[in-house]
């Protein structure tokens, strides 16, 4: 399912695999939080 979102990269943030969750919890701000709220300003400016 991922695959066909990515179709939809006007909305979606680039799927990302981790190694382990830890790895996911260490960088969850630089890795999921930031890009979010990236896509947000492009998606909402203002």
């Amino acid at each position: 399912m991922a695959k066909d979102l990515e179709a939809y990269d006007r909305w979606v943030i680039p799927v990302r695999e981790y190694p382990d969750p830890e790895t996911l919890i260490a960088g969850i701000d630089s890795y999921v939080i930031a890009p979010a709220e990236k896509k947000l300003k492009v998606l909402r400016p203002g």
